[in-house]
């Protein structure tokens, strides 16, 4: 074989190699996005009207697979083009929800007067988000705690998480959560109707 010719097969093969690593980075990029993996951030995003009282802050997990995190601090999916994960957004909503809109309920109902936080246990199996801190009436500071439980096992698209603790929610917020989730059927409680 001439210098021409093996030449022409070198950067032939060269070539066919580099078109195949591409493609097994991104059939790789593709498959991982599309896993259920349930990393998050810390977001602060609160969808009222109402101001956020000086000096307080709000703060709470976001999950989402790690491709899927957009870098702000709200509650944002950043799907692109190679971002299998869209299909997951249910997965991730049924744990994200029930936090949020709790921590919505306390925003609306003392008038963004809310300091949050959270701590965060998880395993292969369950997470467990507990919130804490304070809601203020005029002066008065009240202390609030709530935990959710979420079964993460197998998740998936045809296996939503199961919130293990929903029973464990007050009756106030348990009539905000009915109320958000299905307007159709269940009334507007009677204090956000005078906010």
């Amino acid at each position: 074989m001439n210098k021409t010719k093996k030449t022409t097969v070198t950067v032939i093969s060269v070539l066919l190699i580099l078109v195949l690593l591409v493609l097994l980075i991104f059939v790789g990029l593709y498959l991982y996005s599309e896993a259920v993996i349930f990393d998050h951030r810390d977001s602060s995003e609160v969808h009222s009207a109402i101001s956020p009282s000086e000096g307080l802050s709000v703060k709470y997990p976001f999950f989402a697979n790690p491709m899927a995190l957009s870098g702000g601090d709200g509650r944002s999916y950043a799907l692109a083009l190679w971002n299998g994960g869209e299909k997951n957004i249910d997965v991730y909503e049924a744990v994200n929800a029930p936090i949020y809109i709790w921590v919505d309920y306390l925003y609306n109902r003392y008038l963004g007067r809310v300091n949050l936080d959270y701590s965060l246990e998880r395993d292969e199996k369950t997470i467990t988000v507990s919130m804490s801190g304070n809601v203020y009436e005029g002066e008065k500071s009240i202390p609030v705690n709530q935990e959710f439980v979420f079964n993460i096992e197998n998740a998936g698209s045809d296996k939503l998480p199961a919130w293990v603790n929903e029973d464990e929610i007050n009756e106030e917020f348990r009539e905000f959560w009915g109320y958000v989730t299905n307007p159709s059927v269940n009334p507007m409680p009677d204090w956000y109707k005078e906010m």
